[in-house]
């Protein structure tokens, strides 16, 4: 059905759960404008967090990208994460190797602090 906003409203019946599936190529073609600006980041794997030479986030610092497009892309980003990682055997194991390795890293200062 057809909303007045142009939304529409969908009855499932039987569906307890409704998904988006991304990958970057999919969000590269939904948010070109910040695809386009990744690829002159600094870095090639650039998460546009906290990385020097961010052009995302200097973009986002200028007001060239609306607040609200950066986030949408970034939730988008982190559910296609996500379901890559549940996808991928080798990945889940690296990523829980990786968070043991900080975990003991954490404990080992802790205790050098002579806490």
């Amino acid at each position: 059905m057809a909303l007045p906003c142009g939304a529409w409203l969908i009855d499932t019946p039987g569906l307890r759960e409704l998904g988006l599936l991304a990958s970057d190529t999919s969000l590269d073609l939904a948010f070109p404008e910040i695809a386009a600006l990744a690829a002159q980041c600094r870095f090639g794997d650039c998460r546009h967090q906290q990385e020097p030479g961010c052009a995302v986030r200097h973009a986002l610092a200028e007001g060239t990208i609306p607040p609200g497009r950066w986030l949408s892309y970034a939730k988008l980003q982190r559910e296609a994460r996500h379901h890559a990682l549940e996808a991928d055997v080798t990945a889940q194991r690296d990523e829980k190797q990786k968070r043991k390795a900080i975990h003991k890293a954490s404990k080992r200062m802790y205790r050098a602090r002579g806490r």
